[in-house]
């Protein structure tokens, strides 16, 4: 950065090419409108490189020995978006371990599947209904197995 001098409150400086330069009564420099442009510009590809990173950043969480990464998008799968917007009316967020069909919530876990295995802590048992309702599933009994494990106490 160029060091400049300092000069009197309200005096306006001009410079060679129409910039000019406005003086607070402080006595500090106030940027030109060339220079303010140029600090916008820059601020603003500034911003949208953090905004890219931001976006490029994955949440993960780690539960046991396994890595569970969160699903942002499942607009291209009506079955995991529907996954994700009860996840969401739960407070929760879904989560897949990488390259594998192993899914969960977490709030804390308040939810696993992989193929051919569901769970939730006891209390969840209406997520695990709406999981197991919603387009593209089609399991004949699966509310009643659940209510019966619920009110049993079985393992399934």
């Amino acid at each position: 950065m160029e060091s400049k001098e300092i000069t009197p409150a309200n005096k306006i400086v001009s410079k060679g090419n129409d910039e000019t330069e406005i003086l607070e009564e402080n006595g500090k420099a106030v940027q030109s409108s060339e220079n303010k442009e140029k600090t916008t510009e820059n601020n603003k590809d500034a911003d949208d490189e953090t905004k890219e990173k931001e976006e490029e950043q994955v949440v993960t969480i780690k539960y046991d020995d396994l890595l569970y990464v969160e699903i942002v998008d499942g607009s291209e799968n009506n079955r995991l978006q529907h996954t994700m917007n009860v996840a969401a009316k739960y407070g929760s967020k879904l989560y897949v371990v990488q390259d594998t069909n192993l899914y969960a919530m977490f709030r804390e876990m308040i939810y696993n599947s992989s193929t051919g295995y569901a769970a939730a802590p006891s209390g969840f048992s209406e997520l695990l209904k709406e999981v197991f309702t919603g387009e593209g599933f089609v399991y004949e009994g699966i509310i009643e197995n659940i209510n019966f494990v619920k009110e049993t106490g079985s393992k399934g």
